[in-house]
């Protein structure tokens, strides 16, 4: 028996007592009981027969008690309303520096998990008054796995989330909330959850504007006029109809000539946008992200006579010439 004075006792949820010294917290008090009903080879049951785990109940309690504190912090931090607070918090996020991830929404310092997904309820366009926003947060709340929220941003958009361990109730979440996807934190990839992540948007609509900033960001990236192989005579002459734009007469190449210098000046992997791609993606097929406009000097001729010319003419993804013509005539 100790000469340690007997703080108090507590009884775990398996039904055993633990006296608690003095200097001793709960954890070490019950961690001592079971070390030393080991050392003794005797196996501690509760009332229901139950062996005691090493993980103890207390540590668990204080797991759900850390949650709950956590969740009343989260409701009323710095008396402003959750809506307001989360609106505040995650503007920074806006910032060119953050990159899309999960970020505490205090001290806005990347926060990742070993395991589990990490979820959001809001949806761009949604409108909520402050009672609602809470009731939000706190059905997120009771399906975390810390009571905590975080601040995020995906896609370039700031968000507010929360960390889920169960992947059936993460996934049915959002989709219930039209979210495009969660998290897996453990595989580091997105799992579809097949939304917009937008009230006034389909997910068509929203795919189309992600495609839609994908190539201005490669645009921005990218030459003002792209180069490419010289074309040879034995493909050249595979275009038999080049319209001149001012006289409309009609050309083709002289037998033997293949054009030099050839270029892309509008459309994919140039700067400069292919105002009419889609109406060529409509006219032959595939997408108008792959359209271009190209140039490129060869000879042409009616029969009669021959000139070198500049010729322009639209490709796709097959890099088949269409729709050759000469602008200038010099």
């Amino acid at each position: 028996m100790s000469d340690k004075e007997i703080k108090f006792w507590f009884t775990t949820k398996t039904g055993k007592h633990v006296p608690v010294f003095e200097g001793e917290t709960k954890a070490e008090a019950l961690k001592r009981v079971v070390s030393k009903s080991q050392q003794k080879g005797i196996v501690v049951k509760s009332k229901t027969d139950t062996t005691v785990d090493k993980k103890s109940d207390f540590d668990e309690e204080q797991q759900q008690k850390e949650k709950q504190i956590a969740i009343a912090k989260n409701a009323n931090t710095n008396q402003k309303s959750t809506q307001t607070y989360h609106k505040e918090s995650i503007k920074e996020l806006s910032d060119s520096k953050y990159t899309d991830g999960t970020y505490d929404i205090d001290t806005k310092k990347t926060k990742s998990f070993p395991k589990g997904y990490q979820v959001t309820f809001c949806q761009i366009g949604d409108n909520y008054t402050d009672k609602d926003y809470q009731g939000k947060v706190d059905e997120c709340l009771k399906m975390s796995s810390d009571g905590k929220t975080y601040a995020g941003k995906f896609g370039g958009t700031p968000e507010i989330s929360f960390h889920c361990d169960d992947k059936e109730q993460a996934i049915a979440y959002a989709k219930a909330n039209n979210q495009i996807s969660i998290w897996d934190w453990e595989n580091g990839l997105e799992i579809d959850t097949g939304g917009s992540g937008d009230r006034n948007k389909t997910r068509a609509q929203v795919e189309k504007e992600w495609e839609k900033a994908k190539e201005e960001e490669e645009r921005a990236k990218a030459p003002k006029r792209l180069y490419l192989d010289d074309i040879s005579a034995e493909e050249a002459n595979k275009t038999t109809d080049i319209l001149d734009l001012q006289t409309k007469d009609r050309y083709s190449f002289k037998s033997g000539t293949k054009l030099t210098g050839v270029y892309v000046f509008a459309g994919k992997g140039c700067s400069k946008v292919f105002r009419d791609a889609e109406k060529y993606a409509k006219r032959w097929g595939g997408k108008a992200s792959e359209w271009q406009h190209c140039a490129g000097m060869g000879y042409i001729t009616n029969g009669k006579k021959t000139y070198q010319r500049e010729i322009h003419w639209v490709q796709g993804a097959d890099g088949k010439m269409r729709e050759a013509f000469i602008k200038y005539r010099y």
